[in-house]
């Protein structure tokens, strides 16, 4: 009964997830509140670029969803920066 097919599958990234969740409310807080979207862009950038670490050297799947992201929140904190200091400053 013992299959040796069975491939072992390697646990996802939870901080992955984590940073591919905070990049997408990054990046539709742009719309609503774009203060917020400079915050969770930075702790979103912040946990991906750990969960690309934490990928690289324990071989946990989730490398493209870290990699989302960190494009998210990047995307997210650039736009709400420029937007929030066009609103407040100009």
């Amino acid at each position: 009964m013992n299959d040796t097919n069975t491939a072992v599958k390697q646990p996802s990234s939870i901080k992955a997830i984590i940073s591919l969740v905070l990049g997408f409310d990054a990046f539709i807080f742009l719309v609503i509140l774009f203060p917020f979207s400079l915050i969770f862009g930075i702790i979103g950038l912040w946990v991906g670029i750990k969960a690309l670490k934490d990928i690289k050297n324990n071989h946990y799947r989730g490398r493209k969803a870290a990699l989302a992201g960190v494009i998210f929140s990047l995307i997210g904190m650039i736009t709400g920066a420029v937007i929030t200091l066009n609103v407040f400053i100009l």
